[in-house]
């Protein structure tokens, strides 16, 4: 499913005061699926998107830094920080809100089936 900006079940705002934004989510719930995203990240700050509230992403102010990208990571279970327990088919996607600001540009969440193969 993929949505234009003006019928996205999303969201976005985040704070401009660190500590204060708490975790923002989806309105619409999401299983297998793409992420884009453009974003501005301040000196210093950092943020995360948790798939399905439970498999972060990483975002965090990289520049200068030795290549800290998380590439090809298998996860078994739900990351440190996770919003939920378990598993689930299908939950909502959070944006860590509370650890310095952060801009969105872009956010376009595409489902897809990666359990048959497909070609892109």
């Amino acid at each position: 499913m993929k949505f234009k900006p003006q019928e996205s079940p999303l969201f976005f705002t985040n704070t401009a005061t660190p500590k204060k934004g708490g975790y923002l989510p989806t309105v619409a719930q999401f299983g297998d699926c793409t992420v884009e995203a453009e974003f501005l990240i301040p000196k210093g700050s950092n943020s995360g998107i948790y798939l399905q509230g439970r498999y972060e992403i990483q975002i965090l102010d990289s520049h200068g830094k030795e290549k800290p990208v998380q590439e090809k990571v298998t996860v078994n279970g739900p990351t440190r920080a996770a919003q939920r327990k378990g598993f689930a088919a299908k939950d909502h996607i959070f944006i860590q809100g509370d650890h310095g600001p952060i801009a969105f540009r872009k956010f376009q969440v595409t489902e897809k089936d990666f359990t048959s193969p497909h070609k892109e």
